[in-house]
């Protein structure tokens, strides 16, 4: 049997360790991004068209049984999204709805706390609070957690989401 020569650990070191001038530069650059991304205030809450890195199966919090919802007869979908990064805020609402495309897709939604598109630092489907209206729309309320930078903390709050699946339109706000 042949054999398949393995790297000392000098070889696997030069192989893995980064370039001095780069490795430097990110040490540098590293603190002033982290203080951009995480010193701004806290802004409105942002409806989106979902982005096909963050819309798939393998993110949706485990365990699916408590982070997926079903409403309107099988019409909207919920899902809690974790994007796993930035740790502090990974949380993103999924909400599927009609209008249906011309290949039968729903139209899909992500619900994000901040503009710049950062997820909550905790959002549950436990507790959610559904009201269907005469008119069809759906008034939804739902757990969320709002990152402090200022101190690290989690800040409950409730996700109050319109609905209307007949346009397909879809708004938030935190209260």
């Amino acid at each position: 049997m042949p054999t398949i020569p393995v790297p000392t650990l000098a070889a696997r070191t030069r192989l893995t360790r980064p370039r001095p001038r780069l490795a430097a530069f990110l040490r540098r650059l590293a603190p002033a991004a982290l203080l951009l991304a995480l010193g701004a205030p806290l802004q409105a809450q942002v409806v989106w068209d979902c982005a096909p890195d963050l819309a798939q199966a393998r993110n949706i919090a485990e365990p699916w049984e408590q982070n997926t919802l079903t409403l309107a007869d099988g019409e909207v979908r919920l899902a809690v999204i974790d994007a796993i990064e930035p740790g502090a805020v990974p949380f993103h609402l999924m909400v599927l709805t009609p209008p249906y495309d011309e290949h039968g897709a729903r139209r899909c939604h992500l619900v994000s706390a901040t503009a710049d598109v950062f997820g909550f630092s905790a959002l549950t489907l436990d507790g959610i609070v559904v009201r269907a209206l005469p008119d069809g729309t759906l008034d939804l309320d739902l757990g969320a957690g709002i990152w402090n930078d200022s101190d690290g903390s989690v800040a409950p709050a409730r996700l109050h989401l319109t609905l209307d699946p007949a346009r397909g339109t879809l708004s938030a706000r935190m209260q």
